[in-house]
């Protein structure tokens, strides 16, 4: 019998791929930009999807299982994802599924009861622990740390820094790697570093891939969608509370109350609850405002948007703000 694998391209083979992967009571994700599919004749028995370097949606039909054929689906989406120069991949996956993945040399980065997340380097996370640990030789004293998007930087975030330095010796300031329609992270990384360059005492860390935004975490194995959030926010904490806090010596996470998210806001009652578990203490502090209303991000993208720079401005340090209208002018002149 005569198997291939195919990417998949047209809207038919894409219902056929969904349809599979609700026949192995798993979803779609939307998200993906790379899918592959594995055919008998034409009939679709298998899937793997990639988006960026996380690979996703991989599915074999049970009556095809035992025979090799994953192997089919997984070298075909790992050898396009190393052709287009990504090649530190990473899975979420449920944990009964660690030994097909290790066949696959992934690696376990840690655990929770209801998901495994993986890599293919082995020594991928200690290695990321050993870079922080070099760019924080200097730390000492009690320290603390905060995870930020910054996208992009504001005022609010220079408030949240500046009340958490009251609070510790040194502060382990990390930029999240990753999140859906961002700016780019080099823009919001060195937007953060020049909004801070005048405070002592704070460490500037890459997320790189093992911070995991709520943005970005893969619902399709999971079926109680309602619980995905919480399931993320689990795996993440376990990342930070059992790997990255203690090689640092973390003692206090600093997070700003959340007025308007839900999503962060459960994530924040989430960190209450399990960090001292762990000897961290969650040190919760009141957003910044601006009037009567508190500063956010995601209100600093609308009035960019509206443009209505005089009102953005309050909202922003000179270093974003900056930014900001070097950008516009520079589109400006492109135009003319």
């Amino acid at each position: 019998m005569q198997y291939e694998v195919r990417r998949v391209t047209s809207d038919r083979e894409l219902s056929k791929v969904r349809a599979l992967l609700e026949q192995m009571e798993l979803t779609f994700d939307e998200g993906v930009d790379t899918v592959f599919a594995l055919f008998d004749d034409d009939k679709i028995i298998g899937s793997a999807s990639r988006e960026a370097n996380t690979l996703k949606c991989i599915a074999l039909l049970r009556e095809y299982q035992g025979e090799g054929l994953l192997n089919k689906l997984m070298s075909a989406l790992i050898q396009d994802a190393f052709a287009n120069g990504l090649t530190h991949l990473f899975l979420f996956t449920k944990p009964k599924n660690k030994a097909i993945f290790k066949d696959f040399l992934f690696y376990p980065i840690v655990e929770t009861k209801e998901v495994l997340l993986m890599e293919n380097k082995r020594d991928g996370i200690k290695n990321y622990i050993k870079r922080l640990q070099e760019e924080s030789l200097k730390a000492e004293g009690v320290r603390g740390s905060i995870i930020m998007h910054a996208n992009p930087f504001t005022l609010g975030h220079r408030y949240l820094i500046e009340s958490a330095l009251k609070e510790c010796d040194t502060l382990h300031l990390f930029v999240l790697s990753k999140g859906k329609n961002d700016n780019p992270f080099e823009i919001r990384y060195n937007l953060v570093k020049e909004g801070i360059k005048d405070l002592k005492r704070v460490i500037l860390h890459e997320s790189e891939d093992y911070l995991i935004s709520p943005i970005t975490f893969p619902t399709y194995f999971i079926k109680d969608k309602d619980r995905a959030e919480s399931i993320n926010a689990a795996l993440d904490i376990k990342i930070f509370a059992t790997l990255i806090a203690p090689s640092l010596n973390i003692t206090k996470r600093f997070v700003g109350t959340e007025p308007f998210s839900t999503g962060t806001k459960l994530y924040n009652e989430e960190l209450k609850k399990a960090l001292p578990l762990y000897n961290i203490e969650l040190i919760e502090i009141e957003r910044l405002k601006s009037g009567d209303r508190e500063i956010s991000a995601t209100e600093v993208r609308a009035l960019l948007e509206k443009k209505e720079f005089e009102k953005l401005k309050a909202l922003v340090p000179p270093s974003t703000y900056s930014y900001v209208i070097s950008v516009l002018c520079s589109a400006l002149t492109e135009k003319l």
